[in-house]
């Protein structure tokens, strides 16, 4: 070897062209030398030879088995992208069909002669232990085919999830002796549909657990589904006695004729609709809903069906009804005082105020009341800053008390007893009432004067 690279340095020095050089340096090299060389090179040859030879042979073997008569089904094993892997009875890699070297990449390849659990399939999870207990069933001969989803390892350390059909076949008659039966595993992946399995299994159970009433039905209005929600709020115990009725067992012949057909009418045009809707329970009683409606439309954007969402709203409506009851009730009873009375939020707007106390906003500053705006807004500036000074000082939890002169164009003159007090809720300040007393002589209090030059 040292007389080889020596020939070889020496030849690179030399002058001429490089081929001349190379030539004449072999000439160099002994008969000895050379013939060794030769046969370190036909001996690589050979090796590189027998290797590739022997993955050939295992590769052929492995398609032999997998199309043999009674191993499986040819449509599969014939297909190149099948992912099919034979075990032998002590779960360990024996063959790989091309796919499946392709598939599971270097990983696959090292899992030859390895247990197919923790090789391929992770051993500390659910995985692992749900392919022990199918091996084993197979492998007893509880069964012939079963089919399992397991978790399977891929190169990269990429995790993809798996669905595999196993069944027994005899061993290979290759391997003479061996005790079992082998196990052919033909796999599919299924992360993609496993994972929209898991979004619409999240979807469904959102439906199923909202308190809302959910409720699916053709256009002509048999019922395809409703959840307990929709089945409770009218009195069904059962939501599945529900399927292929139709919706009008929910409402009564006057609600269908009034409100139900011109609402999903609107829903047909628009594509959605909402709006208090009338219902029955099962016993006849009625009850008002909130109803979301939505259409269903198919794969080709032609109305299906529809889809309604339902709220009952009917103790709300009680409610609203008798806060109105006593809203008018009080108001009545506001507007029979001659007294000025306002109540007003944190920034000094009256909300709430009587009859009296709107006349005379008008009158004296020509204001038209509404909720929300201020009379101090059309005051001049001293007058204005005076009660803006007392409304801050109500807001901030005093009791403010003064009186107010009022001199009207033909000459009126009435003086008011005024007085704000903050309104409390949790210890806040959340806005002051005003009350106003008209009376005939001054007091000894702070006095303040508007005179209406109109």
């Amino acid at each position: 070897m040292r007389q080889l690279l020596a020939v070889l340095a020496y030849a690179s020095a030399q002058e001429g062209t490089p081929k001349e050089t190379i030539a004449a340096s072999i000439m160099d090299i002994p008969l000895d030398l050379m013939l060794i060389i030769v046969l370190l090179a036909g001996l690589c040859f050979q090796t590189l030879t027998i290797i590739y030879l022997y993955y050939r042979l295992r590769q052929h073997r492995g398609e032999e088995d997998l199309h043999a008569p009674g191993q499986a089904s040819p449509d599969c094993c014939e297909h190149p992208d099948a992912v099919v892997v034979r075990l032998g009875p002590d779960g360990a890699v024996k063959r790989m069909s091309p796919g499946a070297v392709r598939f599971f990449g270097n990983r696959g390849k090292k899992a030859l002669g390895r247990n197919l659990a923790g090789s391929l399939v992770p051993t500390r999870e659910s995985s692992g232990r749900d392919l022990a207990a199918l091996w084993h069933s197979l492998v007893r001969g509880q069964d012939e085919v079963q089919t399992l989803e397991c978790e399977c390892m891929v190169e990269g350390r990429r995790r993809t999830w798996m669905r595999w059909t196993v069944r027994r076949v005899e061993p290979l008659a290759l391997e003479p002796g061996v005790a079992g039966r082998d196990l052919l595993c033909l796999g599919s992946e299924i992360t993609g549909d496993r994972d929209r399995s898991q979004k619409l299994a999240m979807a469904f159970m959102a439906v199923e657990q909202t308190l809302e009433g959910v409720c699916m039905v053709e256009l002509d209005g048999t019922i395809l589904y409703s959840n307990q929600a929709w089945a409770d709020m009218h009195g069904f115990a059962d939501r599945e006695e529900l399927v292929g009725e139709n919706m009008s067992l929910f409402h009564s012949p006057e609600q269908m004729m009034e409100q139900v057909i011109p609402f999903n009418r609107e829903v047909v045009v628009q594509g959605s609709n909402q709006g208090e809707i009338g219902h029955v329970h099962r016993d006849g009683s009625p009850f008002i809903c909130w109803m979301t409606s939505s259409l269903i439309r198919d794969a080709q954007g032609e109305p299906m069906g529809y889809m309604g969402i339902a709220r009952d709203i009917t103790t709300a409506k009680e409610s609203e009804t008798e806060l109105k009851q006593a809203l008018a009730r009080m108001t009545s009873l506001l507007d029979s005082t001659e007294d000025l009375i306002a109540i007003t939020d944190r920034n000094a707007r009256p909300l709430v105020y009587n009859k009296p106390f709107a006349d005379l906003i008008l009158q004296g500053l020509g204001l038209e009341m509404r909720p929300g705006v201020r009379p101090t807004q059309v005051m001049e500036v001293e007058e204005k800053a005076f009660w803006e000074g007392c409304e801050q000082r109500a807001l901030e939890g005093e009791v403010v008390r003064f009186e107010h002169e009022i001199v009207f164009p033909n000459g009126e003159t009435r003086v008011y007893q005024m007085s704000l007090n903050p309104v409390f809720c949790d210890d806040q300040v959340t806005g002051f009432s005003l009350f106003g007393r008209k009376v005939s002589e001054a007091g000894p209090v702070a006095r303040t004067k508007t005179v209406i030059n109109r």
